[in-house]
């Protein structure tokens, strides 16, 4: 078989480099990762406190949803998989980086490296998206721009739960429920995964629950609090560098928010759990990685200038004024949760703002700004604090509607979720017409691969032998993706490899040079086949041309794409 045994070398799914990746073991794996998440974060503080008071609370006052909250979810559901069905591929070029680096994990046994197309050469990326897509792809046998997606689609629910865990943690069930509409009203999550940014995407879903770990920890939570925050802080920062940076601004605004007077002295334990506790467990999950990588990440340059203000403004325009209005409901609050929280999110804003516009800790800690790209953290890096302070907003924005427009509101919720759900499939059976609407109103990417050309891919994908390489042109950069082949396109940064000029040299577009003078050039690098675009205005060669070469042959073509064997 071609497929290799992805191998977590480097804790890409924490110790794993501890066993074999075989099969059974990564089931358990990811089996205990989500129950951990889901029964950790929704069940386990509810039941702890209630065994604190001697009660013993009915499922309804545990930290499951009611009925109504899982049609809500349900909704969240259907809206998450929209994608699955409004485009064949993911938009964007940060998902054709997260599928090539998913093709080498899956073929090449490594998280690290390009194996087996080039495996001298080693690559920085986050590489919890890329380890679970490829081992999803491997065990069902699914294309990886589907399995991209639907990974998303599960995220974005997991996003979801997080947060309406969080916000029955801060207050209760409603400002859980109201968590959820300022993380879907905010529109950064959404645009996030419908324009393929899937890592940034996976560091959202497992930074909220680390959010949920932290505060519980913060409150004077139990060992197991402070175990999973710092797993679940190393899982944020293995998924994504700039939300896993995020998170440490997080924690320490927490560790600043425990400071500030107003509150309850925390606790020798406390303080001990807080910080000996959840750095131990970071440290255990995530420092086989960091000590495998530490001279890439000491030496790559990953990222760009500052973002301005304007772009971190104009990302976060909706929560920007509900985070305001939850500002000021928390000041007025009787929650001492609720007001520590806002205080805490107000540190934490501005903790990013600076890494992100001001540039004032990037300044001291140059690490920051050759790993994290300053516009991610303007797109979606104040999702969760504006999250927070938007839900506190928007709970009391509702409070003030009128009690019995309320109850009317809440008796009639299921005919209201039908409804919604009736217009959501009315705009997945317009498709077309939805995706147009989508990528104006959100300003997503293009989809960098078209219909013509995905169709060759898969098609090459089916017919080609294993060991076909492919010679294309630089912009096919899901050709290698969707054959699983080796070709000469792909969408890395050199700056990111620890061998640039070879990342430069295998991705420079070569063909032109090569149709131009194949009668009399030398084929050169073992290229089996060729992928074009013709008519093409930098190839002076058309297909009939080409078809009359003594040197190709034409064995494929879908509306103006072409496939060619080297016949010499």
């Amino acid at each position: 078989s071609r497929v290799g045994r992805p191998r977590a070398r480097g804790g890409a799914v924490w110790w794993s480099s501890l066993f074999a990746w075989e099969t059974l073991v990564i089931d358990y794996m990811m089996f205990a990762l989500v129950s951990f998440v889901v029964l950790g974060g929704t069940l386990s503080g509810a039941q702890a406190r209630a065994e604190e008071r001697g009660e013993e609370l009915e499922d309804r006052d545990m930290g499951w949803p009611g009925p109504q909250d899982l049609v809500f979810l349900a909704l969240v559901g259907i809206v998450a998989v929209l994608p699955l069905v409004l485009t064949q591929m993911p938009p964007g070029y940060s998902s054709a980086e997260t599928g090539y680096l998913t093709l080498t994990a899956k073929l090449g046994g490594t998280l690290d490296t390009l194996a087996p197309f080039h495996p001298t050469i080693r690559y920085l990326h986050p590489p919890g998206y890329p380890a679970i897509v490829a081992y999803l792809s491997a065990q069902m046998h699914q294309p990886i721009p589907l399995v991209l997606f639907g990974l998303g689609t599960v995220l974005v629910m997991i996003a979801a739960w997080g947060a309406y865990d969080l916000g029955s943690e801060i207050a209760d069930k409603r400002l859980g429920r109201a968590l959820i509409v300022a993380l879907l009203v905010g529109l950064g999550m959404l645009r996030t995964f419908l324009g393929g940014d899937f890592t940034l995407l996976m560091g959202l879903a497992f930074g909220i629950t680390a959010v949920t770990f932290l505060m519980r920890t913060a409150q004077g939570g139990n060992r197991s609090d402070a175990i999973g925050a710092g797993l679940m802080l190393g899982a944020t920062i293995i998924a994504s560098f700039e939300l896993g940076l995020v998170l440490l601004l997080g924690y320490v605004a927490l560790l600043v928010g425990m400071l500030l007077p107003g509150r309850e002295r925390p606790s020798g334990k406390t303080w001990l759990m807080m910080t000996v506790g959840v750095l131990a467990a970071l440290a255990f999950g995530i420092g086989p990685w960091v000590a495998r990588n530490w001279d890439l990440l000491t030496t790559v340059n990953r990222s760009s200038a500052a973002a301005e203000l304007s772009t971190f403004l104009g990302f976060n325009a909706i929560l920007l004024p509900l985070a305001l209005v939850g500002l000021w409901a928390a000041w007025v609050s009787s929650e001492r949760l609720v007001r520590w929280m806002a205080v805490v999110s107000v540190i934490w804003l501005l903790l990013i703002l600076d890494v992100a516009v001001i540039g004032i800790l990037p300044s001291v800690l140059p690490m920051i700004r050759r790993l994290v790209d300053p516009n991610a953290l303007a797109q979606l890096g104040a999702m969760i604090p504006l999250a927070i302070l938007g839900g506190i907003g928007v709970l009391w924005l509702w409070e003030q509607i009128p009690q019995a427009w309320r109850g009317l509101m809440r008796d009639r919720v299921y005919w209201l979720a039908g409804a919604a759900g009736v217009v959501l499939v009315l705009i997945i059976v317009a498709s077309e017409s939805t995706w147009q609407f989508l990528r104006t109103s959100l300003d997503l990417p293009e989809v960098a691969s078209t219909p013509a050309e995905t169709a060759a891919a898969l098609w090459a994908f089916d017919n080609l032998p294993d060991d076909a390489r492919i010679l294309t042109e630089d912009h096919l950069v899901w050709l290698p993706v969707l054959t699983e082949r080796d070709a000469s396109s792909a969408y890395i940064f050199a700056e990111s490899a620890n061998e640039p000029e070879a990342v430069t040299a295998f991705t420079a577009d070569a063909l032109p040079d090569w149709l131009n003078n194949h009668e009399t050039g030398p084929i050169g690098n073992d290229w089996t086949h060729i992928v074009t675009t013709l008519p093409d205005d930098s190839i002076d060669v058309t297909v009939s041309q080409l078809d009359e070469s003594s040197a190709l042959r034409l064995i494929y073509d879908v509306d103006g794409v072409q496939v060619w064997e080297i016949t010499k």
